[in-house]
């Protein structure tokens, strides 16, 4: 019985130690993350010339659609 109950308490021991050393592992990683991030060039990245070819995710002050862009709209009734 008793030497049952020592090894419940390695065992727990043991995997505290496991969680605490991933825990630590994963925040000095994540410091690591933030040490090379402040070292990014601050020049904005060359321009592509832009064709049917190339996708960017620049925001656009309009509807995208399948063949074109949404510029103006018109409401009759409820239908838009």
């Amino acid at each position: 019985m008793g030497n049952n109950s020592a090894l419940k308490r390695v065992r727990k021991a043991a995997i505290g130690a496991v969680v605490g050393a991933l825990v630590v592992s994963g925040l000095v990683s994540i410091g690591g993350g933030a040490a090379v991030a402040a070292e990014v060039s601050s020049s904005p990245p060359p321009l592509l010339q832009r064709d049917e070819n190339v996708v960017t995710s620049d925001p656009i002050p309009t509807v995208q659609i399948d063949n074109g862009y949404v510029w103006a709209q018109t409401t009759i009734g409820s239908t838009v």
